[in-house]
């Protein structure tokens, strides 16, 4: 991808902080780049200051993510990882982009439901769901437990934590365990949901830097 070659350019060549500079943050006062220095200078501002705040984080210790790469090498990571999801875009989310844009071109109100999206929101409406009862969120490439719904099966079981990288999930108490690093967050969920009383293991990344693997019962949870 051109575009990641840039950002690795960019990021390979040190960065002043003590130079006052400025960026325009709000998309619709931007216009497009006339040419590709001008793209280039704006991809520049904008990962020095994804960096400061990584940086920041940091300084304050507020970085939870407990990753000791430099703030060079996990922004390079984060948009390699984001090409990577890009990449595995498929026909039926790009559908659904293409026609919610149309719809709410017309009425800010209506939008597109692909089935995916439909069975989430069913979910959401029925507040209730067949699984292991944890909040994830995508990090770099990883999904992360975000919280731990209490008396899931997840908080039953008591061995997954918030904070834990889930880095690969296989069905049932045999066989394979599929890598799940740099998947779309909705195939891992897709892959970890499932029927009450069916076993789901999950390869973990501990908050503590450990590995292993937790095998949880799924159920249904309010």
């Amino acid at each position: 991808d051109e575009r990641l070659g840039m950002i690795e350019e960019i990021l390979a060549v040190p960065h002043d902080f003590t130079v006052d500079e400025d960026m325009v943050i709000k998309k619709e006062l931007l216009q497009y780049p006339r040419t590709a220095s001008e793209a280039s200078e704006r991809w520049r501002k904008r990962l020095k200051y994804e960096m400061l705040l990584l940086k920041a984080d940091k300084a304050a210790g507020k970085d939870e993510s407990g990753d000791s790469l430099p703030p060079e090498k996990r922004l390079l990571r984060r948009y390699q990882s984001f090409v990577k999801q890009m990449h595995q875009t498929d026909g039926e989310e790009i559908l659904s982009i293409y026609l919610t844009a149309l719809t709410t071109a017309f009425d800010p109100h209506t939008s597109y439901m692909s089935p995916r999206t439909m069975e989430n929101f069913e979910i959401s409406m029925r507040l209730e769901l067949e699984g292991i009862g944890a909040s994830l969120s995508s990090v770099d490439g990883y999904t992360v437990v975000r919280e731990i719904i209490p008396g899931g099966a997840a908080d039953r079981d008591g061995r997954l934590k918030a904070g834990d990288k889930i880095i690969g999930v296989g069905e049932g108490a045999g066989g394979d365990v599929q890598d799940v690093i740099d998947m779309k967050l909705n195939d891992v969920v897709k892959l970890i949901r499932g029927k009450p009383e069916t076993t789901v293991r999950l390869r973990i990344l501990s908050v503590k830097g450990d590995r292993k693997i937790v095998a949880i019962k799924r159920a249904k949870i309010e």
